[in-house]
């Protein structure tokens, strides 16, 4: 349902008996109490990911990208900002497609090593909504993600179920249920100033990295113990 398009899946919402999990925020199911939404995520065994969360200070780059750029605005957008941080070491990955469709494609064990190596995650929306896989793999690393979100400027629409995520603000607040500590920019011109400020003050940074990492841990402790209420009533 990422067009918010699934007319038919909406109304089948209605006549399912017990829980739905659903990817992509909609505020028309907000009010739902068996419709969860939660943001993409992998497959299961995708990635081999460490136990141990390597601290910013022990990070080889200061900011990775892996995926497509070209004919995508606001990636490249994102690509100009990250470019004007400074004299840092990065590392950017251009494929060509999405996932097994690409021939330049890494795989999980390729892509973890250089999230968990990187201090920041830039995660521009998807093709038309604001969450995209990124998000995750980066938190599963202990990357601190930058997302795009219209929190000033855009006008929440439920009367309109075919309105995209880009038309609803605060989108990460729903989706997670609270507002997410990581970077959250309404253009990518002001991650180059945050993350600048961010990479300069060293003991700042550590500090936002340690709350996003425990944020993220307890989000998915409480996700974990609140579908398996429901799915035990």
């Amino acid at each position: 349902d990422e067009f918010y398009q699934a007319d038919p899946l909406r109304n089948a919402y209605d006549i399912v008996p017990g829980v739905v999990i659903r990817n992509y925020f909609l505020d028309l199911y907000a009010a739902r109490p068996t419709v969860i939404t939660i943001p993409l995520v992998f497959t299961n065994g995708a990635y081999r990911r460490t136990d141990v969360i390597k601290p910013p200070g022990e990070r080889q780059y200061a900011w990775a990208f892996i995926g497509q750029i070209p004919r995508k605005p606001s990636r490249e957008a994102m690509q100009a900002a990250m470019l004007e941080v400074g004299n840092v070491k990065y590392y950017t990955h251009q494929t060509q497609n999405w996932g097994r469709f690409d021939p330049v494609s890494m795989n999980g064990t390729q892509m973890g090593a250089i999230l968990a190596d990187a201090v920041f995650c830039p995660s521009p929306r998807g093709w038309w909504n604001k969450d995209s896989f990124r998000l995750i793999e980066a938190l599963e690393f202990g990357c601190i993600p930058i997302v795009e979100d219209d929190i000033e400027t855009a006008e929440l629409v439920s009367s309109d179920p075919g309105a995209g995520s880009h038309n609803q603000p605060f989108y990460f607040k729903q989706v997670f249920g609270e507002h997410p500590p990581f970077l959250i920019v309404r253009t990518w011109d002001q991650a180059t100033e945050l993350v600048r400020d961010l990479l300069g003050n060293a003991r700042v940074l550590a500090a936002l990295h340690a709350q996003c990492v425990e944020w993220y841990a307890a989000y998915k402790a409480r996700l974990a113990s609140k579908v398996a209420s429901l799915l035990l009533e």
